[in-house]
């Protein structure tokens, strides 16, 4: 679905933006690139953020939660690579596996 894609998207894109352009200076560029870095940190912020309420739920209001969110958060287990991100992501695997008696 789109929220997926929009999800898994905007590192990627985000990345793409760093390579120089024809013309740009050394300077410009290192300015694009810590914009670039910026960026890609107010995402996983804000990933991070997304994924604590998740989980701060009831189990009732996370189970509920879970046709809608599950395509998006474990899409993000092929992208990630900052170590909150990918705790939060174990934390919330772990909980889907419990409520859902997975795993014990």
């Amino acid at each position: 679905g789109q929220m997926r894609h929009s999800f898994s998207a905007g590192p990627e894109i985000l990345r793409q933006e760093k390579r120089p352009r024809s013309g740009s200076t050394a300077s410009s560029f290192s300015i694009s690139v810590r914009d670039g870095e910026a960026q890609i940190q107010a995402w996983t912020n804000m990933v991070l953020t997304v994924l604590n309420q998740i989980q701060s739920l009831p189990d009732q209001i996370f189970i509920a939660l879970q046709p809608a969110v599950f395509p998006c958060i474990s899409q993000l287990t092929c992208h990630v690579t900052d170590i909150r991100v990918r705790q939060a992501l174990r934390e919330w695997l772990g909980r889907v596996g419990r409520v859902y008696d997975i795993i014990v």
